[in-house]
């Protein structure tokens, strides 16, 4: 529970996802440097879709729709879709 607490909102050695994405705009959070490195949007999707896929499973939920699309959950995000993935990403965490 400790572990999952410092990776969700309470900072101690490093800056937990919560506080790390809080304020970020779409634009913010859609940059990307001129190598192959994921954007933060990208990074905050992917761990949304594997700890929602994961808490599934925990839960005992029928995983019989899992469709995994590894590449689909790296993509550009809109103002209005950020938003609703950081969200998501808290719910999840939180949930956890």
């Amino acid at each position: 529970m400790e572990q999952l607490k410092n990776t969700h909102s309470e900072q101690n050695w490093f800056v937990p996802t919560k506080i790390a994405i809080q304020g970020l705009s779409a634009e913010q959070s859609n940059w990307k440097d001129s190598t192959e490195n994921h954007s933060i949007a990208e990074l905050v999707s992917h761990l949304s879709f594997w700890n929602g896929m994961n808490l599934r499973a925990f839960k005992g939920e029928d995983m019989s729709d899992f469709d995994v699309d590894n590449n689909a959950t790296f993509k550009k995000y809109t103002d209005q879709e950020w938003r609703e993935l950081v969200i998501k990403l808290d719910s999840i965490q939180t949930e956890w």
